[in-house]
């Protein structure tokens, strides 16, 4: 995994995750060796527990123990809905909500993020046990609720800080989608509350993932769309795309979910936008990657 904190706080964030747990009568079970992530949210730290691999995430905040036993409570709830044979999730090893740590199991394989467009690896199989884990997790309780589009594009409007020509006509083509998704029904349903390749790990079999808190309940075609934009806006494209996005592996992924969902043009197109706008406005780009995103933006406007 990537790192995401300053290496010089290493030891000082072990010894507050050590501490945590040694006063709760666990060090024994515990051993923190290493921070993969420190961030306003909390830290997140990896080791062993109970002589397997295991996460450590103590989160910050006042709500920390409540967010540490929606997680909890959420990992029991899903495990007992991904139990096929290429699908899963990290399961809890200890809560401690009192000191807002979440020990769980570690997710096998490598970061999808790090397997996408890897020569090496079997890229369809990958990108439907991507789908196969959303409807999976969904499954059985799933419910119609009607669309309000307006609300993402004045999500988009108020995002903006300055004047941004593509972002003006990404919000334009937006609206001019807008009138036959007013009260559109859509298929909502229980799911990861991020759900992108950087929250999946996969070993080649089976694809687990982590970082779930739990929703109540989201539109899956959003949540589909956000995932492939989130998979590909960064990325070159290639030259067959959909809506700016690499054309073959999305076809394998939207036909890889139930067709009421994976065959929903009118709305993936627009939530593939909207995902678009957010994370044009919102990302931190690193090298090429504002540019690949504007060269997919403007293959989504013309799409």
């Amino acid at each position: 995994m990537p790192n995401w904190f300053n290496p010089q706080n290493t030891s000082a964030l072990i010894a507050d995750i050590m501490w945590a747990l040694t006063s709760a009568g666990l060090s024994d079970r515990a051993n923190v060796t290493e921070i993969i992530k420190d961030d306003v949210g909390g830290v997140v730290a990896a080791g062993e527990f109970n002589g397997q691999p295991a996460i450590f995430k103590m989160y910050r905040g006042p709500d920390a123990g409540q967010v540490v036993q929606n997680a909890a409570n959420a990992l029991g709830t899903y495990a007992a809905r991904l139990t096929g044979p290429d699908v899963g999730i990290v399961r809890p090893l200890a809560t401690l909500p009192e000191a807002g740590i979440l020990v769980m199991t570690r997710a096998p394989g490598q970061m999808t993020s790090r397997l996408i467009g890897d020569c090496k690896v079997d890229q369809i199989a990958l990108i439907e046990r991507c789908a196969r884990w959303l409807t999976a997790c969904a499954a059985g309780d799933m419910q119609i609720r009607r669309l309000a589009p307006g609300k993402f594009v004045t999500e988009l409007e108020e995002a903006k800080a300055a004047p941004d020509a593509l972002t003006t006509r990404l919000i334009t083509v937006l609206k001019q989608q807008k009138p036959p998704l007013r009260g559109y029904p859509l298929i909502w349903g229980p799911t990861h509350g991020d759900f992108s390749p950087v929250n999946l790990a996969d070993d080649g079999q089976r694809l687990t993932a982590f970082d779930v808190q739990g929703v109540p309940g989201m539109p899956l075609t959003r949540v589909a769309a956000f995932f492939l934009v989130s998979r590909d806006l960064n990325r070159a494209p290639p030259r067959q795309t959909i809506w700016g996005l690499d054309a073959a592996t999305t076809e394998a992924f939207l036909n890889a979910l139930p067709p009421e969902i994976g065959e929903d043009t009118l709305a993936l197109k627009f939530f593939v936008g909207h995902a678009m706008g957010r994370r044009w406005l919102g990302d931190s780009f690193v090298g090429k990657g504002r540019a690949n995103a504007e060269k997919r933006i403007r293959l989504y406007l013309q799409s």
